[in-house]
């Protein structure tokens, strides 16, 4: 039930939560989200009240602090993109599953929020107000089974002291000679450079625009995220690209 990005950091637990898995009983975070007022009649995670967040790292951190009722972490596949949402930007569907669950549970998401981090959970869920890995101790921090796992693990910026910090920022817009616009995600090493099989985009308009993309976001370069002091690690990160 994995998509292919999560599938890099299944290394430590298939969604990203890695380390001890938390207590079936911990409190959900029912807070409003952060950044923003916004009012639905529709139940969190519906086509008319889709979880909002920051790109595609911002879906996966919010599913990976899901948590089914029993407490366990649920396996997610991103279906797609889909129609626009109340705020006339294109959602995302995921496919959200629970171990032993008969079936999955569709969540619409809008990546399209830079200052939202959704603190509430969608029916049926909880959600944890901060991911595990965020506190594991050593370097590499123990945040998968093993030291070896752990080494794999792909943090978020929500999951380190000091983010991955990008160094040449593409050009906006990008000449180009058409027209289009992606997010790309993907994974920058303790070198600070974007690991090439890491790279997830979504749709072009253009068939010229994903060979531009690959080119330009291979090309980047980024002072490394720090876990904690002195403690690199591999992160995922992402940037838009607008073509002219």
């Amino acid at each position: 039930m994995m998509n292919k990005f999560t599938a890099i950091a299944a290394i430590a637990i298939a969604v990203g939560a890695c380390r001890g898995n938390p207590k079936a009983s911990a409190p959900a975070d029912t807070r409003p989200a952060a950044g923003v007022a916004h009012v639905s009649l529709s139940p969190l995670g519906a086509e008319r009240n889709p979880v909002r967040g920051r790109g595609p790292f911002g879906e996966r951190e919010y599913l990976r602090r899901l948590r089914c009722s029993d407490g366990t972490a649920p396996t997610f596949e991103r279906g797609g993109s889909v129609g626009e949402g109340g705020d006339e930007h294109i959602l995302d569907v995921y496919s959200v599953l629970c171990p032993g669950a008969g079936r999955a549970t569709s969540v619409y998401m809008d990546m399209y929020h830079d200052d939202v981090r959704e603190r509430r959970p969608i029916p049926g869920f909880t959600v944890l107000a901060e991911l595990p890995a965020r506190t594991a101790l050593g370097c590499p921090p123990q945040a998968g089974p093993s030291p070896d796992s752990s080494a794999r693990y792909v943090f978020n910026y929500l999951e380190v002291e000091t983010p991955a910090h990008m160094l040449n920022r593409p050009a906006a817009p990008i000449k180009a000679g058409f027209e289009d616009y992606v997010s790309v995600g993907f994974v920058v090493d303790t070198l600070g450079r974007v690991e090439p099989g890491s790279l997830q985009m979504g749709e072009f308009d253009n068939s010229r625009a994903q060979a531009a993309a690959e080119r330009i976001v291979l090309a980047l370069r980024f002072t490394p995220a720090e876990h904690h002091a002195g403690c690199r690690v591999r992160q995922g990160t992402g940037v838009d690209l607008e073509f002219q």
